[in-house]
């Protein structure tokens, strides 16, 4: 309690005259009140009664047509005023008033209308969700995550290195395309605190397992929510903001350092590592991670694989990793399912549509299936939209077509329509922790592994590694290794101690293509399966490597079994990734009863005259025979093992 009155009790001069209270201390009493009461609740239970996830979902919304005026300038700020921001709103003024729908809840990925933090523009965006939703989502049932206009209006741009020793100030005072001082992070933080008290009364303080004697985890930095006690779902919210200028003012504490900032990577594995135990604390076996910007803000994939869906905005258009309207099962995948809402109505013409999200719970027998449906609320009127390639024009998209029927708040009819892509997805997961029942577990669990050949001697027979290294150029097309015998044969044709493995002047995995053999086990790549077939006779294959942090996929190109693109490979243009988990090749195994053994039918070895013509390749009626070896610990790096 006398930390959270303690800003209150030292007012800066001026606040109190005659016997008022300004606006701004009135605001920072009434915080202080919440976040007092808030250190009696953060990291319990939400009250009885709250159900399951039932939630509306968006990420860089603009203003609502009755604030149009607010923040639009200098250029190219006025883009966060245009048709498709005003049909956002309008939009879900129609789903709620002509669909029925009834959300309890709505997390909003970042940049919430571009207000720096100001009070005016967040009270003025807390009134329009209660206006436009018509009361159907209470004040507190508001949570949002912080993105880059949201710590500073003009975004923390690349413009601020022109003063390198300058942080990005909260708030939106501007001069020369840069911020200036004008709100205090206390300041800053208590807006938002005033203006969303969902961050005050619901929002959760992981325990800190780390280091519990420092300041605890706080909104709207970085928090959890639990939907309620009937809920499989738990949600965490982090702090990647998108700002390509991460200094901030000296009296932000070190919980809310940007994850892209020199310390912030530690600090969001640390939040994420409290999160998730936090939420299997409770009982919750779904994990929901929204963040503003995707990046490896956490490095840690341990970390990463255990989130089931990955929300996130920044770049103003919509992307899905997963087929449209297709089901994750998350016992079979190892990357997080990904979606791309960053269309809210700022848009800069990546794409045609403005989209918000529906994310909802519904109970199957033992299992629990998370809808995430999507809806249009503006298809553009245009038929082409010219982005200048050297200055990003903002609102080119600039007018929407008429939807009969539908909610007119002066630009027209609005609907909320299901995407007309077919986007969304859902997620198929266990409803209580060690309730899974489907067959996904063949054939010793999703890894991670080593792959040795069978047929070697021991562990550490010469050639017996399957490791990633450089593809040849030139190949001897009819030798091919297949069967137990492979070992023998593939050692002879190695021929010495060192490999084309990684490390040990290997080369990078983006570089290094193909799968070798190779005789130094420290070399050796480390494996996990996914998408595994319901007869086991089928899997995908992720590559894990500690010192790229993350997940490969591993696909066929031209008849070899090569490496792919990585979990974090993204166009920053369009936002879209670079892989798909569905891109990865799917292996046809034959477990060998009585034995870790697996037969890999239809694949043979491929080799010239040394080791460095070597590599996995299709071959009909081949095969190849590994045996599984659980990794040291060495190679996953920091000593941590990955969960199997």
């Amino acid at each position: 309690l006398k930390r959270a009155f303690s800003s209150v009790a030292r007012p800066s001069r001026g606040y109190v005259r005659r016997g008022m209270m300004s606006g701004n201390a009135a605001g920072r009493c009434r915080a202080a009140l919440l976040a007092a009461s808030a250190l009696l609740t953060q990291g319990h239970r939400p009250p009885k009664g709250r159900g399951r996830l039932n939630a509306l979902f968006m990420a860089d919304i603009g203003h609502s047509r009755d604030n149009a005026e607010e923040l639009t300038s200098p250029w190219p700020m006025g883009y966060s005023s245009n048709e498709g921001a005003f049909s956002l709103y309008e939009g879900l003024r129609d789903y709620v008033e002509s669909r029925g729908a009834s959300p309890s809840a709505v997390f909003i990925a970042g940049d919430i209308a571009y207000g720096g933090g100001s009070a005016t523009v967040l009270n003025h965006t807390r009134a329009a969700f209660q206006s436009f939703l018509l009361g159907s989502v209470a004040e507190d049932m508001v949570f949002p995550i912080v993105g880059n206009h949201d710590v500073h209006y003009l975004g923390c741009t690349k413009a601020e290195e022109r003063v390198p020793w300058r942080p990005c100030y909260y708030g939106a005072k501007v001069s020369l395309f840069k911020s200036e001082e004008e709100l205090t992070f206390e300041q800053w933080r208590t807006n938002w605190l005033n203006f969303f008290p969902g961050l005050v009364r619901h929002a959760l303080s992981p325990p800190r397992a780390e280091a519990p004697q420092l300041a605890g985890w706080a909104a709207p930095g970085r928090y959890g929510v639990d939907p309620g006690e009937g809920s499989s779902v738990y949600v965490i919210s982090g702090l990647i903001s998108g700002s390509l200028w991460t200094k901030r003012t000296s009296d932000t504490p070190d919980t809310f350092a940007d994850a892209m900032s020199p310390s912030g990577s530690a600090m969001e594995c640390a939040f994420l590592r409290d999160a998730l135990a936090h939420g299997r604390s409770l009982g919750k076996t779904v994990f929901i991670y929204i963040t503003h910007h995707f990046s490896r803000g956490c490095d840690d994939w341990s970390l990463v694989r255990q989130i089931d869906v990955w929300v996130y905005g920044h770049i103003h258009s919509y992307w899905q990793d997963s087929p449209s309207g297709g089901t994750v099962v998350q016992e079979q995948r190892e990357f997080p399912a990904r979606i791309l809402i960053g269309n809210g109505g700022f848009d800069s013409g990546v794409i045609d549509v403005v989209n918000f999200g529906h994310m909802r719970e519904e109970v199957a027998g033992d299992r629990v299936r998370v809808h995430f449906d999507i809806f249009d609320t503006c298809v553009s009127a245009q038929s082409t939209c010219i982005r200048e390639p050297i200055f990003d024009l903002g609102h080119c998209w600039s007018s929407c077509h008429a939807a009969a029927g539908g909610y007119d708040g002066g630009g027209g009819p609005r609907r909320a329509e299901p995407s007309r892509a077919g986007n969304g997805i859902v997620l198929d997961a266990p409803r209580r922790p060690n309730t899974s029942s489907a067959p996904l577990q063949w054939p010793l669990g999703r890894g991670p592994w080593q792959f040795q050949l069978s047929g070697a001697a021991s562990e550490s027979s010469p050639g017996a590694w399957l490791a990633f290294g450089d593809c040849a150029e030139a190949m001897v097309a009819d030798a091919v290794t297949s069967g137990a015998n492979g070992a023998e044969a593939a050692a002879n044709v190695l021929g010495g101690p060192t490999a084309r493995g990684l490390g040990g002047g290997g080369r990078s995995p983006e570089a290094a293509g193909c799968v070798v053999l190779t005789d130094d086990r420290s070399h050796a790549g480390t494996f996990a399966f996914y998408d595994v077939g319901v007869d086991g006779s089928s899997a995908r294959i992720a590559f894990l490597h500690a010192e790229r942090p993350g997940a490969l996929v591993i696909r066929e190109r031209d008849g070899a079994v090569v490496l792919g693109e990585s979990f974090w490979d993204f166009d920053t243009t369009s936002g879209a990734g670079r892989m798909r988990p569905q891109d990865g090749f799917a292996f046809d195994f034959h477990p060998e009863s009585g034995s870790d053994n697996l037969r890999i039918v239809g694949i043979g070895w491929r080799h010239g005259s040394n080791a460095t013509d070597s590599e996995l390749v299709r071959s009909e009626g081949s095969e190849v025979v590994v045996t599984f070896r659980a990794p040291p610990e060495r190679l996953l790096g920091d000593g941590r093992v990955l969960v199997v």
